[in-house]
């Protein structure tokens, strides 16, 4: 049995049939600030394309698979009007144990960021 809550790691004892919309659909009704899980985004996405779940799914796995591909590769992914994805680099600084008080030394690092456009900050302002 193919489930795309499974295959995402999705707990689908999380997805209680007993306040899922008709038909056992993976998206729960759920209350407003709660986060969307992949399967959630999926149906949803399935919903409003006309896709069947499997074909959505496969759609939001090659955008995060590209998304992550050119960040590794040192581009900036950039949706006009809705965001862009970028890796910053954080420079090595002190930094002190909470334990001990002692002076350790954090190394320099990467990490991937998400900058909201104007036309995202715009629609949930």
């Amino acid at each position: 049995m193919n489930n795309p809550a499974a295959s995402s790691g999705v707990s689908t004892t999380l997805l209680d049939a007993s306040i899922a919309p008709r038909g056992g659909e993976l998206h729960p009704q759920r209350l407003k600030g709660e986060n969307m899980t992949k399967a959630e985004f999926v149906a949803k996405l399935a919903e409003k394309s006309e896709l069947k779940k499997s074909e959505a799914e496969k759609a939001v796995n090659a955008f995060l698979e590209t998304v992550t591909e050119a960040l590794k590769a040192g581009d900036k992914v950039v949706f006009t009007g809705f965001g862009s994805f970028e890796v910053t680099e954080r420079a090595a600084k002190e930094g002190r144990n909470p334990s001990t008080g002692e002076k350790i030394q954090i190394k320099a690092t990467k990490a991937p960021k998400f900058k909201a456009g104007k036309g995202l900050k715009d629609a949930v302002a």
